[in-house]
């Protein structure tokens, strides 16, 4: 697995997935999201379920139902919910963003530069989706890359 969201324009809020999907006995599963640039209004990353709706115009990490995620830019765009936290300050090019997802558990930690800034439990899902979402991207995007060994 490993995907480059590229520069679009607009404020047009647009999500993409990370194939294959996660199983239920996959067990712990984690990847990085490294900003190439400053975090842009609606971006996030997460997990989402197969019938996550992209049609819709809440399609955003942790808005949208069957979602959960960490928000890279706080402020007015998108608040926190039950499923979305937002970073407490606007994330930077360079910073990087761990996700842990342990789908014998039903958990979801997500880490800026390696300090907590969500956890979500109860997660029951079939297949997940590594999912992230995007806004403005302008100056180098998101690289996602995959994490071979967690020890967290």
């Amino acid at each position: 697995m490993n995907a480059v969201c590229t520069p679009s324009s607009g404020c047009r809020h647009k999500a993409v997935l990370a194939t294959p999907g996660i199983d239920q006995n996959s067990g712990i599963v984690a990847w990085d999201i490294r900003l190439e640039q400053t975090a842009d209004c609606y971006s996030a990353t997460g997990i989402c379920g197969e019938n996550f709706d992209f049609s819709s115009g809440d399609a955003i990490v942790g808005i949208a139902p069957n979602s959960w995620g960490l928000g890279f830019y706080p402020g007015s765009h998108v608040s926190n919910s039950p499923n979305r936290i937002q970073a407490n300050s606007r994330l930077n090019q360079g910073q990087v963003v761990r996700s842990i997802y342990d789908s014998d558990e039903g958990t979801l930690v997500q880490k800026v530069d390696g300090v907590e800034r969500a956890r979500y439990t109860g997660i029951n899902l079939e297949v997940a989706y590594i999912i992230l979402t995007v806004c403005e991207l302008s100056n180098g995007g998101y690289t996602l890359v995959p994490v071979e060994d967690v020890d967290e």
